[in-house]
């Protein structure tokens, strides 16, 4: 049944996107909204609008914190390459609850996430521009005919 809902499922791909739902009321349908998917088979995605999730997929929010795109694209990256082949079968709740990553800190010992922002928007800012220079000579034929 088509709707408006995102409904996240294993997928590697789109987001972990299985297509688009009705809502259903119901306690076991858990609907999350700016939120990191992780999945029983390590998938994981940021998501800053509400979705569902299918069993198999876990919802993390960090505590005392609202993520944004940039915090939140950051924590994708560190789970993708911290917990990258870690685990032989399924990940569970249990299993996410006893790892651990290591993130940076500020001078008061705090999470810093404003370094987590800036360093996603400069990551972004330095591929827009590799964007534009291949862009730039794609346009006036200076590619050597090398697709890219």
């Amino acid at each position: 049944m088509a709707g408006k809902t995102p409904r996240i499922s294993v997928k590697g791909i789109n987001n972990g996107i299985q297509g688009y739902f009705e809502y259903i009321d119901s306690k076991d349908y858990r609907i999350n909204e700016n939120f990191i998917s992780f999945s029983f088979l390590g998938t994981c995605f940021y998501h800053p609008y509400k979705a569902s999730l299918d069993m198999k997929v876990h919802s993390l929010k960090p505590k005392n914190y609202t993520l944004n795109i940039f915090s939140g694209l950051f924590l994708v990256n560190i789970f993708k390459v911290s917990f990258k082949g870690i685990f032989a079968d399924q990940i569970s709740s249990s299993d996410l609850k006893q790892e651990s990553i290591k993130l940076p800190m500020n001078s008061n010992g705090d999470i810093d996430w404003q370094f987590m922002e800036s360093y996603i928007k400069q990551s972004q800012a330095k591929l827009e521009k590799l964007l534009k220079t291949y862009r730039a000579l794609l346009n006036r034929g200076g590619g050597g005919g090398e697709p890219i």
